[in-house]
């Protein structure tokens, strides 16, 4: 029975590059021990034990010359020889080697491209597929070996990745064209209390993080702010659709005050009132709970047919919560649709929250999610690109998610269960934690070692995570030992997330992992 097989084209799961033409007069075959050099290897002189090298100054004047110009842990290398095309697995410290003309190389930071080049049969394929393509075309190109198609199980068609453009996030808005239509009115509590009721007022949106984050203390100085008639801030609605108003702004403060009345708490540590401590709202007097209802508050309310982009331009300029959003908070907020959900999606995985060491409150601000995020940003960009902040390196990730078909990102996903899968039947419940290593104290979950850990293990096979399962005794006791000797300042955040810091461990995670590797 023939079986038809599911392919995918190399571009959409891997990145394709062609090698830089490299003028012979800026190479050296010796580097000088003061000197800054890269590496440099040219197709003609491949495996012949012929290396050159290359200064950055010499290498910024030549034509082409780019991050792509860099050759990664884990590259594919096609080079021709005696009229056929071969292979080689690039197994150097990532961005330190520059490849010349004549090379092709496929970065892949998806298992799948993994298993399909372990197979000497599928290398052989691809590389009678470069000939075959040579010969009809004369040249090979990025788009032209990208389109090389081979097959995979289980992978539905992409889906277009435009879908920022799509609801407008990205696309700059012409004021002077486009309607932006924001009413600004008092309107009593009660009358948003209704709408809550009635499901009329939104109060878990793209815009805001989850409600009832503010403790009880919070709370019940705001609605004393309400019964003595002390002003608040302003309101912020998206009234695009009058049958379901969502929160912009304001969301803590709607849910503070919506709970309070359906007498889900007490009120505390009152600064005007001590009189009223310990009381529900049914327990007030009538007068008390009359001030509440008919507080007026201000609200804007952006009206229909203001562009999307508009709304969240107000977002991100009236963040002015009692509560600072968290880093991932704002992600979230100003990355709707795909980013978030796929996060969100990931991060509610059983295999993902099951053995991390997170509480209710890191859930609750997205902590989870900003965890998910890590994982993606090391595999969607190398590490070399890496510059300023984890901060500013997490937010332009975020955007990228855009940018990357939903069915890839479900790739990733499984991507992950598979590295959580192996470290935590290695590791158990301190897979992330310093108490792996370090047992003269409880310690909580550690970014860094998440980071390193998922990231290494990325780089495996399937059929090597297998193998090392089956064998765990080597791999546990270097992966204990490589951490354990680390100076104190490994760990302090500061100093671990600078530029050449946080290049240096994942350059060390590549090395120890090629050793360990069954």
């Amino acid at each position: 029975m023939h079986i038809e097989k599911e392919t995918m084209k190399i571009k959409e799961l891997a990145e394709v590059k062609i090698g830089i033409s490299i003028p012979p007069q800026v190479l050296r075959k010796e580097k000088k021990a003061d000197g800054v050099f890269f590496q440099c290897i040219q197709a003609k002189d491949f495996n012949e034990g012929i290396g050159y090298y290359i200064t950055p100054r010499d290498a910024k004047t030549v034509s082409g010359f780019s991050r792509k110009s860099f050759l990664y842990y884990g590259d594919y290398l096609f080079y021709k020889k005696n009229n056929e095309y071969k292979t080689f697995r690039y197994e150097n410290k990532s961005g330190q080697t520059i490849f010349s003309n004549g090379l092709i190389v496929i970065t892949a930071d998806l298992s799948i491209i993994k298993e399909f080049f372990n197979f000497e049969k599928n290398r052989k394929f691809f590389c009678n597929e470069l000939l075959r393509i040579e010969s009809t075309n004369g040249i090979l190109s990025e788009s032209i070996v990208g389109d090389i198609e081979i097959w995979t199980d289980d992978i539905r068609e992409l889906e277009d990745a435009d879908l920022a453009s799509q609801i407008g996030i990205r696309n700059p808005v012409n004021i002077k064209e486009t309607p932006i239509r924001i009413t600004q009115k008092s309107l009593p509590f009660d009358k948003l209390l209704k709408r809550i009721e009635h499901g009329e007022l939104l109060l878990d949106t793209e815009f805001q993080r989850r409600p009832g984050l503010w403790d009880q203390s919070i709370k019940s100085r705001l609605v004393e702010s309400l019964i003595i008639k002390l002003p608040i801030p302003a309101f912020y609605f998206d009234g695009s659709n009058d049958e379901k108003w969502l929160v912009i702004d304001g969301l803590q403060r709607l849910s503070a005050v919506n709970d309070y009345v359906l007498d889900k708490y007490e009120l505390i540590e009152l600064d005007y009132l001590p009189e009223l401590q310990g009381k529900r709202f049914s327990d007030l007097d009538r007068i008390h709970q009359r001030n509440i209802e008919e507080f007026e508050i201000f609200a804007c309310i952006i009206e229909k047919e203001t562009p999307i982009a508009v709304k969240y331009k107000v977002f991100k300029n009236i963040n002015t919560s009692a509560l600072i959003l968290k880093p991932q908070e704002i992600r979230h907020a100003l990355n709707p649709g795909k980013p978030s959900e796929i996060l969100k999606s990931i991060a509610e995985k059983e295999w993902f929250c099951r053995n991390l060491i997170l509480s209710d409150t890191n859930k609750l601000r997205m902590e989870d999610r900003e965890l998910v995020l890590r994982f993606l940003s090391f595999q969607i960009n190398n590490f070399t690109e890496y510059r300023i902040s984890i901060v500013d390196f997490l937010d332009k990730s975020m955007t990228k998610l855009y940018d990357i078909p939903s069915t890839k990102l479900q790739l990733y996903s499984k991507e992950l269960e598979s590295i959580f899968d192996l470290l935590f039947s290695v590791f158990k419940d301190n897979c992330f934690s310093r108490f792996l290593f370090d047992d003269s104290k409880k310690y909580g979950h550690n970014n860094i070692l998440f980071e390193l850990l998922t990231y290494g293990v990325s780089r495996l096979t399937t059929e090597q995570r297998d193998l090392i399962k089956n064998s765990p005794a080597k791999f546990s006791s270097e992966i204990i030992n490589h951490f354990r000797n680390k100076e104190i300042s490994f760990w302090d955040y500061e100093v671990a997330y600078t530029q050449e810091n946080l290049r240096g461990r994942f350059e060390e995670i590549e090395m120890l992992f090629k050793k360990l590797r069954p």
